[in-house]
Order: structure tokens, then C-alpha cells, then sequence
């Protein structure tokens, strides 16, 4: 595997390469979490982890004293509860609908995932379909949530429930073909057994269940910068420019170059 391909920053993808820097199979699946591919390409390439290389319990530091026995086992159960989540998102329900862009847009509502991103690639990213300039302004930094290290824009897309008393649902951030980047689901838990039966770590009081190895573990990325450096911000079309001041950056794998 081409770990270095998992990091987003070009410059410190590089800088690892060049230094032959290594990782051990759990720093891997972190590095491959927080990489911004689809989740179907985060999927492969944690079962090429299992495949190839060996378990281990994950002892890396981290925020939250997380500690499992087997690396393999976990990064199983996490594409488990990712494909459950994506099931439980594509399937209409009564009550359920679908919805995009911030919530101050007050955008339509629709029966189905497919709707809601059929008519988000109509009227919104629809090829060759001219905007006036503040229209184009307005899509660029309000609808669009990211880009992937493609250049593909991805765009916040989320199934609710009628029920405003309901704590349930699931958010992702997808491109306008429907590939997934990232996801979120929370449900109460007579809901939770349906969808996810043997999903049982990391449960918050919000009744979401955290699968996400980026959040929880510190990982050695060296990278080839030093204070007082002129760095471009990756993480926007419009790339933000700043002087490093500070040893300490924030998601340092993703966002400088």
C-alpha cells in the first residue's frame, strides 16, 4: 500500500516519502481516515490493511483513553456500521425526508436520497449552466462543504424526520455523483437496534456512535515546513494563505501545503 497517497497535503505526502517515514497498521487506518477519498476507497483500502498487514491493539496516544485489542476487528466493525448508515440513508421511510445545503437555506424536501441529488445536480452544478456572479459566489461558499483532494466539490446532504422531537437521522457530505466522503447517524435506541445491532462503541449522550479513527488518536506526520513559512490553506477553491507561527497545527495531514 501507498500510505502516502492518504495524506492531502502534496508538500508533506512528499516529505514522507522522501524520508521514507513509516507507520504501524493502526497509525495507517488513522492516516487513511482522515484521508479525503470516498468512504467505498477508505473501505478498500483498510480491508488491504487486514489483508496484508499484521493486527495489533491500538495503543496509539489520544484524547479519550480509547484503547481496543485488535486493530483488524475494529476497522471491521467501523465499514460494518459505515455500509448500515448508508443503507439506513437510502432507504425511504415514513415520516423521513431529505434535504441539502445549510440549514439557513431552507432548502426543498424530498422523499428520497436520489431525488434530493438529482435536483442538487439539475439546478445547482447542472454542466455548462450559466450563473450571474453573485449566484456563483453564493453556491461556492455557502452550498459547497469541501472539495476532495480530486478537486470534486462535495456538498452536505441529510435525511430528517417530520418528528421534531426525534433525535435521528443521518448527514453526509457526498459529491453530485453520490459518492459518499463522510457521514454522521444518530438515533435513538429502539432505532439504533433496528439499523445498527452490533454497533456498540462510543456511544454519546446525543446517541451518536463515533467510528471516526481521525478523531480520536494522535499520529507523527513530519512535514517540511518551519516557522515563519508562507503556506497556502488546501482545504477551500480559494486558497487561503498564511504564515506558519507555532509548532502545533490543526489536522497538519489535510490542510497546508
Amino acid at each position: 500500500m501507498d500510505i502516502y497517497n492518504f495524506i492531502r497535503s502534496s508538500d508533506v505526502a512528499t516529505h514522507c516519502r522522501n524520508i521514507g517515514k513509516t507507520w504501524n497498521t493502526c497509525e495507517m487506518a488513522v492516516i487513511i481516515d482522515r484521508s479525503n477519498l470516498t468512504i467505498a476507497e477508505k473501505h478498500a483500502a483498510w480491508l488491504e490493511l487486514i489483508e496484508y498487514y499484521p493486527d495489533m491493539p491500538a495503543i496509539t496516544p489520544n484524547h479519550h483513553d480509547v484503547r481496543f485489542d485488535s486493530v483488524h476487528q475494529m476497522i471491521t466493525e467501523r465499514i460494518d456500521y459505515d455500509q448500515r448508515a448508508i443503507k439506513w440513508l437510502k432507504t425511504p421511510e415514513s415520516g423521513a425526508y431529505y434535504t441539502y445545503g445549510p440549514h439557513t437555506w431552507g432548502a426543498d424536501n424530498f422523499t428520497t436520497f436520489e431525488k434530493a441529488l438529482t435536483e442538487l445536480t439539475e439546478n445547482w452544478f447542472k454542466e455548462g449552466k450559466e450563473y450571474d456572479p453573485y449566484f456563483e459566489e453564493s453556491v461556492n461558499t455557502k452550498l459547497i462543504s469541501g472539495w476532495s483532494q480530486s478537486g470534486v466539490p462535495y456538498i452536505y446532504i441529510e435525511k430528517k424526520f417530520m418528528d421534531i422531537d426525534s433525535n435521528r437521522g443521518v448527514s453526509v457530505l457526498s459529491d453530485c455523483d453520490g459518492n459518499i466522503y463522510q457521514l454522521w447517524a444518530w438515533a435513538e435506541d429502539e432505532i439504533h437496534a433496528k439499523w445498527f445491532p452490533n454497533v456498540t462503541q462510543n456511544k454519546t449522550g446525543a446517541g451518536l456512535y463515533d467510528f471516526e479513527f481521525a478523531d480520536q488518536f494522535f499520529i507523527d506526520i513530519p512535514i517540511p515546513f518551519k516557522r515563519g513559512d508562507l503556506l497556502t490553506c488546501a482545504g477551500h477553491k480559494k486558497s487561503d494563505i498564511f504564515v506558519l507561527d507555532g509548532c502545533y497545527i490543526i489536522d497538519i495531514i489535510g490542510f497546508v501545503e
